[in-house]
């Protein structure tokens, strides 16, 4: 029979069971889903540098480019490292974040019991964090790898800071490793820059270092490396998203707006923290401010911010946990304006520590206070249990792609980007006629969206309104005019209504706004297209026209010339440029000796110039290449009748 004292004797695995319980009942469905097409094809899927595993050339890359308007190397290598023991199975991916995020329960629990002293109070903490249902956007996005990769770092920067604090020897050392771990924290994702703050805040309570205002000097000097690298990682970062164009700017964005969007914001995420239901993906920036929403949510926050000083001796707890929420969303909270989303359940993730601390701690003293500490308890596993199947059900959604998009849709109203994301997820699907319901519903809600207009055009070529796809094509290109893609697509459907000299004019725009670093991203579709416009003109019998457009790709990347070189040596061939077409047939054949049809060629170019013998036997080699070549067969049997 299990008695109170079995609990207590073993309390610290069975609180460490029963999170690990929770996490899998929650996540462990997550290895049967799939990839979803927002971030994970740029993170993992379609990423050659993550898709390459973990090589010295891939870890090169991670430290030393921006890729999705981000610098995280440690995120990178992550990724890379999953490929290199998975490959690309997404499952896998999936339970490599749920393992982290098991993880960072058992730390919470630690590292608040250390902090504390107390070990049931953190136990609930570590609960609230292990179960609450936003964290499942952290967990459930093989994407969002950052976030619990970054946390695990977090927590172990404060277990290495409390070590650093209790120990009187050997302190440069522990020092030194708490500098570490933030700084591998740091590339993990640049969001804990606001963790030496965090660690001054708990110098306050529960560590008892800062007594006096005397003490908050020393406090602030010893955390200078630790702030150093907080700036130093903004900087970055902010590098890295004006890179890639993320940073909305003061002209479209006022700081009066942001202002009012992050105080709307933080009562937001107060509310979801008690009540987390109607939960998507992205929330829509709010550019018309309701000012009755923004009183009531100043009021809100400026009672809860005068309660917490009121209460800031007695109860310390309330200002450290009210501190640690707002200061660690700062960052994302909108005052540096990143993406389209007002709010996301991701950066909840380190936040709510700071909201579940007054809500246990409070709840604990008013429950003793009231000599009702069972039944706190009981309602405290009550919550959890229906966080757990909140959380369950919201993990469901996260599937794929197409069942996060509508569910998304149906609860957050309207959002361009999601809409946009579902019309991409149906065209994929080849549902078109739906795709573009859903893309003309996102140029609804942002007439600027250029992406949404690409993808009309693509849905109309696919459909075959060639005219129409043009017209998609020309505003979005409007709105992005210095964007390769756009001329890329003016040249697909100008080649699909047989206009190929204008097709070819915009590929010539098109390679001539393409970057250095981007040129890798498109060159198969530009080889693919000057192969077909080559073939095109060959066959309108203009050969020197297709000979001129061969050319032209191999100037712009003679590294390709391989792939068209072979087209290239027939186009010579046919505009009679004879030694030009040798040469060009003898580079091929070196690289590949066993191409039938580069044999083939070689012998109709020694034909044309009355080397009768030399053509029999190319045209022999590419008989002896393939026997069923019918081309080979006419050409040596015309060779043969030119001899006699």
């Amino acid at each position: 029979m299990l008695t109170a004292r079995f609990f207590d004797d073993n309390k610290e695995i069975l609180a460490f069971l029963f999170l690990a319980a929770l996490c899998i009942a929650i996540y462990g469905q997550t290895v049967k889903f799939d990839f979803i097409n927002t971030d994970d094809n740029l993170y993992v899927y379609e990423n050659q540098k993550v898709l390459s595993g973990l090589t010295w050339d891939s870890i090169y890359w991670a430290f030393t480019e921006f890729h999705s308007a981000n610098w995280h190397p440690l995120t990178w290598i992550s990724h890379q490292i999953d490929v290199s023991l998975f490959g690309v199975n997404p499952g896998a991916h999936h339970a490599t974040n749920v393992i982290f995020h098991l993880l960072n329960s058992f730390l919470a629990l630690i590292v608040f019991f250390r902090f504390t002293n107390d070990f049931w109070k953190s136990f609930f903490v570590a609960l609230i964090f292990a179960v609450h249902p936003t964290h499942v956007e952290s967990v459930a996005w093989i994407s969002e790898r950052k976030d619990v990769l970054s946390t695990m770092f977090w927590l172990l920067t404060m277990l290495a800071y409390l070590s650093y604090c209790q120990t009187k020897t050997r302190i440069a050392l522990k020092y030194a490793i708490v500098v570490l771990l933030f700084a591998l924290g740091l590339m993990a994702k640049p969001m804990l820059v606001t963790l030496p703050a965090v660690l001054l805040l708990c110098d306050y309570w529960p560590l008892g270092r800062l007594r006096a205002l005397k003490d908050l000097r020393w406090l602030i000097l010893e955390k200078i490396p630790l702030f150093l690298l907080t700036v130093i990682s903004s900087y970055i970062t902010l590098l890295a998203q004006a890179s890639a164009g993320a940073v909305e700017t003061l002209e479209r964005l006022p700081l009066e707006v942001r202002l009012m969007n992050a105080a709307i914001s933080y009562v937001s995420y107060i509310g979801m923290f008690f009540y987390p239901v109607n939960l998507g993906l992205q929330y829509a920036y709010r550019r018309v401010i309701d000012f009755g929403i923004l009183g009531v949510a100043l009021v809100v926050l400026a009672a809860i911010s005068a309660f917490c000083i009121w209460q800031w001796k007695k109860r310390k707890y309330l200002i450290i946990g009210w501190l640690w929420f707002l200061g660690t969303l700062v960052p994302v909270i909108g005052i540096v304006q990143v993406g389209a989303q007002a709010m996301a359940d991701r950066y909840t993730y380190i936040p709510y520590f700071g909201l579940s601390l007054m809500v246990v701690w409070g709840i604990s003293e008013l429950a003793e206070n009231l000599r009702l500490k069972k039944a706190a308890v009981v309602l405290g596993l009550i919550v959890s249990l229906a966080f757990t199947g909140l959380a369950y059900r919201q993990t469901s959604y996260w599937r794929d792609s197409e069942t996060l998009y509508r569910h998304s849709l149906s609860v957050v109203g309207e959002s361009f980007l999601i809409a946009h994301n579902l019309c991409h997820t149906l065209w994929l699907k080849d549902n078109l006629d739906e795709a573009k319901q859903y893309c003309l519903k996102a140029i609804a809600w942002n007439k600027e969206h250029d992406k949404s207009y690409t993808l009309l055009g693509y849905i109309a070529v696919k459909q075959k309104k060639y005219e129409e796809a043009l017209n998609y094509f020309s505003v979005a290109a409007r709105f992005k005019p210095d964007s390769p893609e756009a001329f890329l697509n003016f040249s697909n459907v100008l080649y699909l209504l047989e206009r190929y000299e204008e097709a070819e004019e915009n590929l010539r725009k098109c390679i001539s706004l393409i970057k250095e670093e981007d040129k890798l991203r498109y060159v198969g579709s530009l080889t693919k297209a000057y192969k077909d416009l080559g073939v095109a003109f060959l066959t309108k019998k203009e050969p020197e026209k297709a000979a001129k457009v061969y050319e032209r790709f191999l100037g712009a990347f003679p590294e390709q010339a391989e792939a068209i070189r072979a087209e290239y040596a027939f186009a010579l061939f046919l505009a009679g440029r004879l030694d030009d077409a040798e040469k060009q047939i003898q580079l091929v054949l070196q690289q590949r000796p066993d191409y039938a049809d580069g044999y083939n060629t070689y012998g109709l170019i020694l034909l044309a110039k009355g080397k009768f013998e030399e053509a029999e036997q190319k045209f022999k080699k590419a008989l002896d290449i393939n026997p069923e070549f019918e081309s080979a067969k006419t050409n040596l049997d015309n060779v043969k009748r030119m001899k006699r």
